[in-house]
């Protein structure tokens, strides 16, 4: 999509921006494409990426992996914007980025030790989490829709999203319990779930944020990853 036959050529993408904005193009588009734009060298950054990923879960030298991620990661999105320029490829940046900070640098990393630079980093990461979750939350019921607030919005939820095979069998067991959106055990499951998402959202971010124990020491943490795993089985988009 992004090839010289693609959607929006990279190269032409480039020289456009180059010939608006002149030197400051360096800077406002930041990417390693400007060394060249061909077809195989997007692939080769691609094939990179992969590769870099697989020894970053080997262990071998934690933080070099992810800042070279981040910037291949970086230098793609610059340049292919209506393909990666949501709001998760902002976060996966924002969050590479902080995780440089926070891992180890080392060949054998010590995976225990601290220093002040991954304190700081450990911290900013906690603060990410807070923002995404509790925003999220906070959107929801700013939006003015009352579905949030009188705890139906999931009464349709599973019948429109693109979703896991679990979602399948949630819908055809809601199929064989109730007759009708009226059912009590479909309005009950469904009004529990909407609690559920507020509690996630809204609360347990509060709860967490600046506590001395490690998060999977903390029940707000351990609420959060529940909450994301029930997305993981149920509630996530295929994509």
């Amino acid at each position: 999509m992004a090839g010289q036959r693609g959607i929006v050529p990279v190269r032409e993408f480039l020289d456009a921006a180059h010939w608006q904005l002149g030197a400051a193009a360096y800077w406002k588009i930041p990417t390693v494409c400007w060394l060249y734009a061909g077809d195989w060298f997007l692939v080769m950054l691609c094939v990179v990426g992969v590769l870099l990923s697989i020894t970053l879960a080997w262990g071998f030298r934690p933080s070099l992996c992810v800042l070279l991620l981040w910037l291949l990661y970086l230098s793609l999105a610059s340049v292919c914007s209506p393909f990666l320029n949501f709001q998760w490829d902002g976060l996966l940046l924002e969050t590479a980025f902080l995780a440089i900070f926070f891992l180890p640098f080392g060949r054998r990393p010590n995976w225990r030790r601290m220093t002040f630079l991954s304190r700081i980093a450990h911290w900013l990461l906690w603060w990410l989490l807070f923002r995404l979750m509790f925003e999220s939350g906070v959107v929801k019921l700013a939006s003015g829709d009352p579905a949030w607030r009188s705890l139906s919005a999931l009464d349709y939820h599973f019948e429109t999203q693109t979703a896991s095979p679990l979602d399948c069998v949630v819908r055809q067991s809601d199929a064989a319990l109730a007759d009708s959106l009226r059912h009590p055990f479909h309005v009950c499951h469904r009004a529990f779930g909407a609690l559920h998402d507020h509690r996630a959202c809204e609360i347990s971010p509060c709860r967490g944020l600046g506590v001395d124990r490690p998060p999977n020491l903390h029940p707000a943490h351990r609420e959060l990853r529940v909450f994301q795993r029930t997305l993981d089985l149920a509630l996530l988009p295929s994509f």
